[in-house]
């Protein structure tokens, strides 16, 4: 490889063992992807780099533009980390994704540990509320008024893998925290645990950071595998932060094992994150997806409809494909925890979804959608029935979960205009009804009505 740039990209599969996977190369084929002839792990993406089911293990991109196949755009930093970067390196603004890739240099990002002849720098999570305090401070000035930070640079060879690890459009870091707890004979146990911490951007106009947590608490509600989450307040500003448990990561005596994520924007090769891409993608397509990578389809699959239906009931309209995500684990690729599921700010039925339900871009809830939508999914009626019974009883249940996270009564009402409560609780009695007849199917025809007032 000498005189052609390269990086290699070494992977630590769910059995912990790490491996060079291969090489990220630039010239001879393009900007593609070469697996290393002695790797034997899993497909580092089952769609498009299936190494085992092909003569090559070259997977060039043509034309040569500066991309980069979709596991490694997943590896880069967006949203508001891209952000930083370019206003931090002005030079990194005006590269293409193959570039930034070899701009970056050596440096992990979950499974993969890229190396290359420069290097990120500290590697290390923001620790300690002093740290929080400041890293938050800083970072959303940054973002409310970059103006005032021309000419210095937000971040630091310290705090820039924690700042630009995870993407998304508001300030966020990795943050890791600490628990103590007393063992036998009186010594101190430390448990370090590992979250994603979202800060608030203007908390007298909205506390985002409680928003998201009551949705999430939500969702978990509703039978949707959800990762924990919890409130931090810091003790100086008395600011609120959103801590989210990482859930592509596994516990180990020594640490923690990264585990292997892969975005639907990646499996699918769809972008439809923002206005003007909104609608470009489809439930269908994450449908497909899911059938032909999960090794537990038909869970997934009723998984993705409670999910769904979940987002129709809270108006989650920004539900774009980088939302999505599939995880591998021990036993193979799995639908991966939902996240970042928020009623959009705009009146219900006035913003389209990002990714369109079956064709439908303001999906309505309604019995009739129900069976609808079960028919798509593959779903027997009585299934359909008793999934959408589970997501519509939690959700007719919002207010205790508002209460527990303590909402101010400004976003209590963004919920409540959000959440069609009225029809949601009678969509709950109506499939509780059904729930209970053994004669489920014969109680709707070919053409159910809708419930009273559902809309």
């Amino acid at each position: 490889m000498k005189g052609k740039p390269y990086i290699n990209v070494f992977f630590t599969g769910p059995d912990g063992q790490e491996q060079l996977a291969g090489i990220i190369l630039m010239g001879e084929f393009g900007s593609g992807f070469a697996y290393h002839n002695d790797y034997t792990g899993p497909a580092l993406d089952p769609v498009h780099l299936d190494y085992r089911h092909q003569s090559s293990r070259k997977f060039p991109l043509i034309p040569n533009n500066g991309r980069l196949h979709g596991v490694f755009e997943d590896c880069l930093p967006d949203g508001f980390a891209h952000r930083l970067l370019c206003h931090d390196e002005p030079e990194y603004a005006r590269k293409n994704d193959v570039e930034r890739m070899f701009w970056l240099g050596s440096r992990t990002h979950g499974p993969f540990r890229f190396q290359s002849m420069s290097s990120m720098g500290s590697e290390s999570p923001v620790r300690g509320d002093k740290k929080l305090e400041e890293i938050r401070k800083r970072v959303v000035g940054f973002h409310l008024k970059e103006s005032d930070f021309d000419g210095q640079k937000v971040m630091n060879k310290f705090n820039r893998f924690a700042l630009t690890y995870d993407g998304g459009t508001h300030p966020k870091c990795l943050y890791e925290h600490v628990d103590v707890s007393a063992g036998q004979g009186g010594a101190r146990h430390h448990q370090r645990t590992r979250w994603v911490a979202k800060f608030n951007v203007d908390s007298k106009l909205s506390n985002g950071a409680r928003i998201e947590a009551t949705m999430l608490d939500l969702s978990a509600a509703c039978g949707i595998d959800t990762p924990e989450v919890r409130i931090k307040t810091l003790s100086q500003s008395q600011e609120d932060v959103l801590l989210v448990r990482r859930f592509d990561e596994k516990e180990i005596e020594d640490g923690v094992r990264p585990l292997h994520k892969l975005s639907f924007t990646s499996l699918t090769g769809i972008d439809n994150k923002g206005a003007a891409r909104a609608c470009r993608g489809d439930f269908a397509d994450i449908l497909d997806a899911v059938r032909n990578c999960s090794v537990q389809a038909v869970e997934d699959t009723e998984e993705l409809f409670r999910r769904m239906l979940f987002q129709v009931a809270i108006n989650n309209a920004d539900n774009h494909f980088r939302n999505f995500e599939m995880l591998l684990t021990d036993k193979g690729w799995r639908l991966a925890p939902s996240f970042d599921t928020v009623p959009h700010e705009a009146e219900r039925g006035t913003e389209p979804f990002s990714t369109t339900v079956f064709g439908e871009a303001f999906p309505q809830l309604s019995q009739q959608f129900v069976f609808e939508q079960g028919r798509h999914f593959g779903l027997a009626r009585h299934r359909a029935a008793a999934l959408a019974l589970q997501v519509f009883e939690g959700c007719a249940n919002v207010e205790y979960h508002m209460d527990r996270f303590g909402l101010s009564p400004s976003d209590r009402d963004r919920i409540r205009r959000a959440m069609p409560l009225p029809a949601i609780k009678q969509l709950a009695s109506a499939f509780g009804r059904i729930a209970e007849s053994e004669a489920a199917n014969s109680l709707f025809l070919d053409e159910p009505a809708r419930a009273s007032g559902a809309t």
